[in-house]
């Protein structure tokens, strides 16, 4: 439901949950919505403009043509001048009678050409760029490679670098990387290890996804079976972007930009547009522990535990030092996963966590002074 709070009419309007409730709502649906506006009243405004266009356009019978669109927009622009007081009554008229609604909003609505930029959005531009849109853009030649095996295939790039590609999955490049970045264009799933080169970085373009690196491995994941688009981090560093963020200038990108570590992964979003950043479902050790070998604890401080963790996994562990500085530990963890030691030691100390991102929250009241 938090999601919702950041998107805009725009984005309610290609949201399929959105649009089922506005078109086809059940009970269900009618009281999630119900809910969501009681609890974010300020969402009120966006969520019934969203509404009002999709009820509008569904009157049409199907989504407007451009020459419909461009009429759509100059009605509208045509009656904003003194519909700043009307427009309420008119959000709340949707609600009451849709058969009516478009001889209202033509009349009446003032969507800010919302419509056009549908429209727009929609059509074959807005479309998500494919690998075989990608590499058709190219202008040298392309090697490629496809794996029509059923187990993973290792390709040798020309620099050394190496992708083991799934089944199914292929990749194009550059025969002998000659430009001054080195790119690959990947379809489906791919493991890279990439040779450092400073002066040449490496880019993989996976449909939506850009991702950014001058040595690491990592995984890109743009299988069609797949949930979104994902960049898993085995080591190093890597730097992910959205195709439309890596093409605007250098200096737009600082703030849009997500880097990426070892056992943090990022994830595509198609239906919002969106990446995200979190930990990996299963962090592998990137340290050994010095101070506890194996995960050996015996009457060890909560915080110590804690701090082992963090630099043993590369991960982050927010709780109250001074909540737990009481708690002790005395367990043999081993090779148990992270967060299977994490449930241990929580149990362990009357704690719970949580996973934000990229940081485990532990929240508990402590434990009381032998």
């Amino acid at each position: 439901m938090t999601t919702y709070l950041r998107y805009k009419p725009e984005d309610f309007i290609q949201d399929d949950h959105f649009r089922h409730w506005v078109l086809s709502p059940d009970d269900e649906m009618e009281q999630f919505w119900t809910n969501f506006l009681t609890i974010y009243p300020d969402k009120k405004t966006d969520v019934t403009r969203a509404r009002a266009l999709l009820l509008a356009m569904d009157s049409l019978g199907d989504e407007p043509s451009l020459v419909q669109g461009q009429r759509m927009k100059t009605v509208i622009f045509d009656h904003i001048e003194g519909t700043e007081t009307a427009t309420p009554s008119v959000f709340k008229s949707v609600y009451r009678n849709v058969s009516t609604y478009w001889v209202s909003i033509a009349a009446t609505i003032a969507l800010v050409g919302m419509v056009w930029w549908f429209i727009a959005s929609r059509g074959s531009n807005g479309l998500p760029p494919t690998y075989e849109k990608q590499i058709a853009q190219v202008r040298v030649p392309l090697v490629e490679k496809a794996n029509q095996t059923k187990t993973s295939q290792r390709i040798l790039l020309p620099d050394g670098s190496s992708v083991l590609l799934s089944p199914n999955a292929k990749v194009s490049y550059e025969k002998d990387f000659s430009g001054q970045q080195r790119k690959v264009y990947l379809s489906g799933q791919g493991y890279f290890e990439v040779v450092k080169n400073d002066s040449k970085p490496f880019f993989v373009f996976a449909n939506n996804v850009v991702t950014q690196v001058v040595g690491t491995r990592f995984t890109v994941n743009s299988a069609q079976s797949a949930i979104g688009i994902s960049v898993i981090v085995k080591s190093g560093k890597v730097k992910v972007f959205t195709l439309e963020q890596y093409q605007k200038p250098e200096t737009q990108k600082a703030g849009e930009t997500i880097l990426l570590t070892a056992n943090q992964q990022a994830t595509y979003d198609p239906a919002q547009a969106l990446l995200t950043k979190s930990i990996v479902a299963k962090p592998e050790i990137l340290q050994k522990p010095e101070k506890f070998p194996g995960f050996n604890f015996n009457g060890a401080a909560i915080n110590d535990v804690f701090s082992t963790l963090e630099h043993s996994y590369g991960v982050t562990i927010a709780y109250n030092k001074q909540t737990v500085e009481n708690c002790n530990l005395t367990a043999q963890l081993g090779d148990e996963p992270l967060f299977k030691k994490l449930d241990i030691i929580c149990r362990t100390i009357d704690a719970t966590y949580e996973v934000w991102g990229t940081k485990i929250v532990v929240t508990g009241k402590g434990c009381s002074p032998e």
